[in-house]
């Protein structure tokens, strides 16, 4: 999907968002609480985040783990953030406690994210290592949104 996006994002030359998101400290989570304690804590997370993807160009993904990916058009920078906060609140608000969090009292998520007009992306592997660098440094404070943009 990434790469049929990129692609269609640079033949139209339209703007495309690629968002990473990691759940903030989920191994100690799962010590804490057990891992079908982290399962349900995955769904809800995945629940939310479908809710929120409802334009037929919006895709979610589970990358593994503790980890999913975003890839959503035509918004800006701004939008983007904006689009991502949302989420990142969302999930923060279904209150599921997570005692080891250092970044709040409940389950959070980092995200990290990049957005960029199609004529400025070469290739969906750069695309995506841009995304990455945004999650490292969203991870760096936690609970977070960091938006980079080509």
């Amino acid at each position: 999907v990434i790469d049929h996006e990129v692609r269609m994002a640079r033949r139209h030359e339209t703007n495309l968002t690629l968002a990473i998101i990691d759940v903030d400290h989920f191994k100690k989570y799962n010590d804490k609480y057990g891992h079908p304690a982290g399962d349900e804590a995955l769904a809800a997370i995945s629940q939310t985040i479908l809710s929120k993807m409802r334009r037929p160009s919006d895709y979610a993904f589970r990358l593994g783990g503790e980890e999913f990916a975003l890839v959503f058009t035509e918004l800006g920078r701004a939008e983007s953030n904006d689009f991502l906060d949302n989420i990142r609140h969302s999930i923060e608000s279904l209150n599921i406690p997570h005692a080891t969090n250092t970044a709040s009292e409940y389950i959070s998520i980092s995200i990290g994210a990049v957005t960029a007009n199609g004529r400025s992306i070469l290739d969906a592997e750069q695309f995506y290592s841009e995304a990455d660098k945004a999650l490292y440094m969203a991870k760096n404070n936690r609970n977070c949104t960091v938006i980079t943009e080509l």
